[in-house]
């Protein structure tokens, strides 16, 4: 559990998703963990949060980027 969060909470990983970061720590050698195993421990011990102070989900979110047209 402790590489988890060394891996969540480190600035190298920062811009990586929990699911990835789970993936790239199996390819590694160094975490053998399902990726839900990893969201319940980032959500249990908040390891992951904005600049705002909220816990970060990693849902997807939509940002629509067109111009709306009538």
């Amino acid at each position: 559990m402790r590489t988890i969060q060394e891996m969540v909470t480190s600035e190298k990983y920062r811009h990586v998703s929990t699911g990835t970061l789970a993936r790239l720590a199996e390819r590694m050698g160094k975490v053998f963990a399902s990726p839900s195993t990893w969201y319940r421990l980032v959500r249990i011990h908040k390891w992951r949060t904005t600049a705002f102070g909220t816990q970060l989900d990693d849902s997807p979110h939509h940002l629509d980027r067109n111009p709306c047209r009538t």
